[in-house]
């Protein structure tokens, strides 16, 4: 399983509750998560953004708040997105934001530019979410214990606690 895996377990099981989960399934969702948790942190550790990556990212939330649009009171505009499970993804509303020749994309290749060692650091240990972790192993159900009524999110994390059937 790959670590980021491991996250989506960590993320997406502490929240699955359909009404017909029988208790083996939820014992199998319980353990998973008390194997996952520890993992997880870890995981989070390893890929945290260190001191200058986290200078790069206020300054490039500046740009966005000087840059996006502005409502009555002068504050920056942001769209927020539900994405479940108690997650919010806002975004700030920014004109022109794929225009290469546009300010704020000028303003933002400088930034990149000066943290680009930073940015190219941060992104190779973003590779460790695609590395195999032989450690962990989640407590295994079957196809039959699957409960009805799952979203897409809580589907894919219950396929990866499904054992696959031993070949022929």
């Amino acid at each position: 399983m790959k670590n980021k895996d491991i996250l989506l377990l960590d993320q997406v099981l502490p929240e699955l509750s359909p009404p017909d989960m029988d208790r083996w399934f939820n014992y199998a969702v319980q353990e998973t998560i008390q194997r996952a948790a520890a993992k997880a942190k870890s995981i989070r550790e390893v890929i945290a953004p260190k001191e200058k990556m986290k200078e790069y990212q206020d300054k490039l939330k500046e740009l966005q708040k000087k840059h996006a649009t502005q409502d009555e009171y002068g504050e920056p505009v942001k769209e927020v997105k539900e994405l479940g499970g108690g997650r919010v993804l806002e975004k700030f509303i920014i004109p022109e934001v794929d225009n290469p020749r546009g300010k704020f994309r000028k303003a933002v290749d400088k930034l990149d530019r000066e943290y680009k060692e930073t940015i190219d650091e941060y992104n190779k240990g973003l590779e460790f979410l695609d590395e195999e972790n032989k450690d962990f192993e989640p407590y295994w159900v079957t196809v039959d214990q699957h409960p009805n009524g799952l979203t897409i999110e809580e589907g894919k994390a219950v396929f990866l606690m499904t054992k696959k059937p031993a070949a022929k």
